[in-house]
């Protein structure tokens, strides 16, 4: 017996030449390929191969002249997947080119990747979650692949704006292949076909399909992952997949998972897979109001219930409860507490994935803006590992650009005012439509870039129409003198109280620059009456400030601006005020008085 490898079947011999059965039994007789069969002088005997012998094949395949295509070889944009000692040709028209689709490791270094949105046949609004989960899953595991540069398709994520956004993408990262997913759903089967195209000349370099029922769906994904590292034969330290411990095994915990995920970023029937419950989860938590986080909690906690090792629903449900501090719904030192006992526990499984670091970064900068705790560095140092094993993640160069603001707002160095610039716009460039992008916004209205941070927050609005992003274009146009377009979209709010108390500073801050002292006092009575001492809003005396000095009241205006500036949180964000005072021309009469340099420039108070 020969001592060596095995393929058993035509199933087998045909996944390792990554070809239907049908082109390999024509290839045994049109190209030689060496099959074997037990009983030699039966058609329908069962084959077998020696891996070996077809790689020696292949070896021949390769270097047979007469087959071979020069043009193909001869393009001057580099080839992936050129034809080597492992490689066969592509099929190309009436010529026969064969290649096993695999990249050595020398030719993917200078390989980009755009990944296209996923192409969605038949599923239903609230089934969503699925393929957009398993286009995560490729996506997070090829951007895991050394040499590899990858693109995500948030990057392209409207239909009507992808050729436009795509022509940004080849010039801005030099992409040269994109991929495309397609997923097809069949009463309970799942169909998944991803390809890798060429832009230089369009053309397809290879495809792979995966199709299995869907509580099959761990094998479907793994499949499917595993097929497309065996295309680019990555040779990457990296696994092709997560450890054991880091995904469930489980179909109904997968779902919650999902779900939780696809929630935290829609609602269906009672579900009882994690992996879906935790993608519905994220989205549900995407979509930032206090409703639909509590929805997200239940799908993670779920999910958690059913499997108990699934790491990403704990850091899922971590994310919930930090969103009652980040948005004021109910905060409380007990919801950080137990964040940090639920990112504890996913520690104990697994870390190693983008979530968990994003998440482990935003508790260490609650803890030092919240609790004034040492953690400010700690975030920082996250944040740049974050970045460089997760180099496409939208969120990590938005926390690693928001720490360096806060360094600004600390020290006034101008270098970290532009860091914060220059990481917010690779979140931005990564993810254009999402509601991190309102830092990104705020820096250029700081920087007096006010038509760039317009677009930004027109951009926010278009993916998820958002409170936030128009009441930053009402400060932006009033910080640029649009005072009538700045009112029109004050007075609009009347809803959330935060957003209409901030609303009615803002309008205040209009009626004094118009010198309106008759609607300033109106406009504070009213606040009074909405915002009693009990309820203090973020930099409430600066805004006092503003109306007070914008009407002549000098001794007010200076008391509450002395208030302000001594205040102990405001040693963090100093310079970040001073940018806000400095475009505020409400303060234009007081500018060179000793009294306001004092305060501006110094630590507070006067001399």
């Amino acid at each position: 017996m020969r001592n060596e490898e095995i393929l058993d079947s035509w199933k087998a011999i045909s996944e390792y030449l990554d070809r239907d059965t049908r082109t390999c039994a024509r290839w045994e007789k049109e190209l030689d390929l060496p099959v074997h069969r037990i009983d030699k002088d039966s058609p329908r005997s069962k084959v077998f191969a020696y891996k070996s012998e077809i790689d020696e094949w292949l070896k021949e395949i390769a270097n047979h002249k007469e087959i071979r295509k020069k043009p193909f070889l001869e393009k001057k944009w580099p080839v992936i997947g050129l034809i080597s000692a492992a490689a066969l040709f592509l099929a190309f028209s009436a010529a026969i080119y064969i290649t096993n689709g695999k990249f050595s490791s020398n030719n993917t270094e200078n390989l980009s990747i755009a990944i296209l949105p996923f192409e969605n046949s038949n599923f239903s609004e609230y089934e969503q979650y699925i393929p957009e989960g398993i286009s995560k899953e490729i996506f997070n595991n090829l951007s895991r692949i050394n040499n590899i540069k990858i693109i995500p398709s948030t990057s392209l994520q409207r239909k009507n704006e992808s050729n436009v956004n795509l022509k940004n993408l080849i010039e801005r990262f030099d992409v040269n292949h994109i991929l495309e997913t397609k997923f097809e759903k069949n009463e309970n089967k799942l169909k998944i076909r991803v390809q890798l195209k060429r832009i230089d000349d369009d053309n397809i370099i290879w495809t792979v399909e995966s199709e299995d029922r869907l509580e099959n769906i761990f094998s479907l994904r793994e499949d499917i992952c595993l097929k497309i590292h065996k295309k680019l034969n990555s040779n990457s330290k990296m696994a092709a997949l997560p450890i054991n411990n880091a995904k469930t095994q489980d179909y109904a915990a997968y779902d919650n998972y999902l779900k939780g995920n696809h929630i935290l970023s829609k609602s269906d029937k009672e579900n009882t897979d994690p992996w879906s419950l935790y993608n519905e989860g994220k989205y549900y938590q995407g979509q930032w109001t206090q409703e639909s986080n509590e929805f997200a909690i239940n799908l993670f906690s779920r999910a958690i219930e059913i499997d108990a090792n699934f790491a990403p629903a704990y850091t899922g449900l971590a994310r919930c409860y930090l969103n009652y501090i980040n948005f004021n719904w109910d905060a409380s030192e007990q919801r950080l507490t137990k964040a940090e006992e639920l990112l504890k526990k996913a520690e104990e499984i697994n870390t190693e994935y983008c979530e968990y670091y994003a998440t482990r970064i935003q508790v260490y900068l609650l803890k030092y803006l919240w609790l004034g705790e040492d953690t400010k560095e700690k975030a920082f140092e996250l944040a740049q590992v974050a970045i460089k094993k997760f180099p496409c993640h939208a969120l990590s160069y938005a926390l690693l650009g928001y720490c360096h603001y806060l360094r600004f707002g600390e020290n006034g160095d101008e270098s970290d005012f532009n860091k914060a610039i220059e990481f917010n716009k690779e979140s931005y460039f990564l993810r254009p439509y999402h509601i991190n992008n309102i830092r990104l916004a705020e820096l250029f209205a700081l920087n007096r870039d006010y038509d760039e941070a317009l677009t930004v927050c027109e951009g926010i609005q278009g993916g998820e129409s958002s409170l936030m992003a128009e009441y930053l274009k009402g400060e932006i146009f009033y910080y640029m003198g649009d005072l009538d377009k700045s009112e029109a979209i004050f007075q609009q709010f009347d809803n959330s109280l935060d957003f209409r108390i901030g609303s009615l500073f803002y309008l205040g801050m209009i009626a004094a620059q118009r010198g309106d002292t008759e609607e300033v006092e109106r406009l504070i009575q009213k606040l009074k009456v909405m915002a009693p001492d009990e309820f203090k809003f973020y930099g409430q005396e600066l805004k006092f400030a503003s109306i007070y000095m914008g009407v002549g009241n000098k001794e007010l205006g200076y008391k509450c601006l002395e208030d302000f500036f001594n205040k102990e949180l405001m040693v963090n964000t100093r310079y970040i005020n001073n940018k806000y005072v400095d475009l505020d021309k409400n303060f234009d009469n007081f500018r060179e008085e000793e009294r306001f340099k004092s305060i501006i420039n110094n630590k507070g108070g006067m001399n």
